[in-house]
């Protein structure tokens, strides 16, 4: 079954899916606001997802921060609002990563703000597939 991976943020969320559970690629980065909740439905329902893979936010040493709690507090709205099974991953420099990558593949700046959200999601749910 495929996963979505998701990096949630105060403004945007990066989503990125696994549909062979090998692979994670890039979907699309929607703002958080009032429709985040059913933009996600709409792809659960199409991609037949029953797993997703949030990130986990935490800081260099480890220690919980309130990015930390939203994190969780979206997790457990995301399990009350669908049938799937919802993971936290730890995403330690996730957005650094994958502003690396993203330059790697030749995007300038203004490209890789657009698609950072969503490689983040990538590399999330890589890190959680590789496990």
């Amino acid at each position: 079954m495929p996963a979505l991976g998701i990096d949630y943020g105060t403004k945007r969320i990066g989503l990125s899916i696994s549909r062979d559970m090998r692979f994670s690629n890039r979907l699309q980065t929607i703002n958080n606001d009032s429709s985040s909740f059913e933009k996600i439905k709409e792809i659960l329902s199409y991609e037949n997802i029953d797993t997703i893979v949030v990130g986990l936010p935490r800081s260099l040493d480890g220690n919980d921060t309130q990015q930390t709690a939203l994190a969780r507090k979206f997790s457990s709205e995301l399990e009350d609002k669908f049938e799937a099974n919802v993971v936290l991953q730890d995403e330690a420099d996730t957005s650094n990563m994958a502003r690396e990558r993203l330059k790697s593949q030749g995007m300038n700046d203004r490209q890789i703000e657009a698609e950072v959200d969503a490689e983040s999601a990538v590399i999330i749910l890589e890190d959680y597939l590789s496990e």
